[in-house]
């Protein structure tokens, strides 16, 4: 992620009970060259990493509120027989119920808490659009596990009703689990016998790739299984290039969230990887979860634990190699009654979680976004509690029908609406903005552009010294 290890602000003791500050970041792996310095870069009259300088650059600008940790706690004494001089890495402080702050920390540097942004929706209920946790559970009932997470939510599916929630409205991005509304968008277009010719382009994406290779033939089922089990970001391009590139792509993305009633969410590419302005939240995600497990061929697909996908090669037929994919949503076949739907991380986004399960007549979706370490665990953490009590639990709210074809779910901006009376842990609405307002974009690009100015010219200028040098020395 970029980050060595994560802690929310605390700030709520009415949340937490206590303020964990003695957090610690984990130990780096690995050290410089002998006889070389790390690259550093002096920020107002203090030289940091390279890589600290670039996160102190953005942070002000409210663009890197990525999950960190807190600043190291003193090194415990070395055990018995262990290496005087080796680094242990604390264990993390408790999680609180609910952030409302988060921090980034590079090294041994550790930014202020930056607070999250202010939610612009109301779907769902008047009470979501405020920060924090809401929950509404009867006495002896336990309040759902702490998550390492800044915004999850937990909704029956039978009842649409929502039964838990922690920040549902904040806009973060998704990751790969932007993924699941690509295929909304796209598998009403596309036929499973569509033929696609691989291109450089789409072979070379970032991140996760199925191994899409130019010139060989594959169907719209190869790609649609590529990008739903593995995540194949070249296989999400090349759905895209099916329907005329990422610009048409991302705009019957926008359409169906729309449609949907995702008003938190706004679509940049088709693949989920860190763009400007790509955004989604705990809410629209359940949203969009609901929707894929509502289509039989999607869920069929979401429900593949493995996948033959075909090796290089100019024709399609049964005399092809094929390598076997298997699907990354790792509660399938490891958590009981486990159906769906979608993982997703990236370094921005963190890791982000789209869960359900059921067991019985109970049927759960759970969404997680921007946890640290395997967001696996924290979906698997909330589905244990919602089998466990979720009957018990009242309704924080619920999610909104989707609009009729060619129309959008309606939706109310929170303004100056008055908090809802109903059970909240959260003190309030918090102070803030969209993540990304064009004048932040402005200065935030000149940041960068001036952090990494700094860092090559460093390189150049230590070369031309030592070529002085040289000349002056043969005289």
């Amino acid at each position: 992620m970029g980050i060595d290890g994560f802690q929310h602000s605390c700030d709520d003791l009415s949340l937490t009970g206590a303020c964990p500050q003695a957090g610690a970041s984990r130990a780096r792996r690995g050290k410089p060259a002998q006889g070389r310095r790390p690259r550093t870069v002096r920020v107002g009259g203090r030289r940091f990493p390279a890589s600290a300088a670039l996160v102190a650059a953005l942070l002000p600008l409210g663009l890197s509120s990525v999950p960190a940790a807190a600043a190291a706690a003193p090194a415990a004494p070395a055990s018995a027989g262990q290496h005087p001089g080796a680094r242990i890495a604390p264990a993390l402080p408790a999680a609180p119920a609910c952030a409302k702050a988060v921090a980034v920390a590079s090294g041994g540097t550790t930014s202020a808490a930056t607070r999250l942004p202010t939610p612009t929706s109301t779907q769902g209920g008047e009470l979501l659009s405020r920060t924090g946790l809401h929950v509404d559970l009867p006495s002896g009932v336990p309040a759902p596990p702490a998550q390492r997470a800044v915004a999850w939510m937990i909704t029956d599916l039978n009842t649409n009703e929502i039964i838990a929630a922690c920040n549902a409205h904040v806009r973060m991005p998704p990751a790969s689990t932007l993924k699941v509304l690509t295929a909304l968008a796209l598998r009403p277009r596309l036929k499973d016998t569509k033929i696609y010719t691989g291109r450089a382009h789409e072979a070379n994406q970032e991140g996760t790739r199925v191994g899409i290779v130019p010139g060989s033939l594959y169907t719209v089922k190869d790609l649609f299984h590529a990008m739903l089990l593995l995540s194949g970001n070249d296989a999400a391009e090349a759905l895209a290039s099916l329907v005329g590139g990422t610009a048409a792509t991302t705009k019957l993305m926008n359409q169906k969230a729309e449609e949907l009633g995702a008003h938190d969410t706004h679509a940049s590419n088709a693949s989920g990887l860190d763009a400007l302005g790509q955004v989604s939240s705990a809410y629209d995600l359940a949203v969009l979860g609901r929707a894929a497990l509502a289509d039989k061929q999607l869920t069929s697909v979401f429900r593949t634990r493995a996948y033959d996908f075909p090796s290089s090669g100019a024709w399609i037929g049964p005399t092809r190699k094929t390598f076997e994919i298997q699907n990354h949503n790792r509660l399938l076949g490891k958590y009981k009654g486990a159906d769906g739907v979608k993982n997703g991380y990236t370094t921005q986004a963190g890791g982000t979680y789209i869960a359900s399960a059921t067991r019985g007549s109970e049927r759960y979706l759970v969404t997680v976004m921007r946890t640290d370490g395997k967001s696996q665990y924290a979906a698997r953490d909330l589905l244990d509690w919602a089998f466990s009590h979720g009957d018990k639990a009242g309704a924080v709210g619920r999610l909104a029908r989707p609009a009729a074809p060619g129309k959008s779910a309606p939706s109310k901006a929170t303004g100056s609406a008055s908090p809802s009376p109903a059970a909240s842990a959260d003190g309030g609405a918090q102070e803030g903005g969209s993540l990304f307002p064009l004048a932040v974009v402005a200065v935030s690009a000149c940041s960068v552009g001036l952090v990494f100015g700094l860092v090559s010219w460093r390189l150049p200028r230590t070369r031309l010294r030592r070529h002085c040098r040289r000349i002056n020395r043969r005289g």
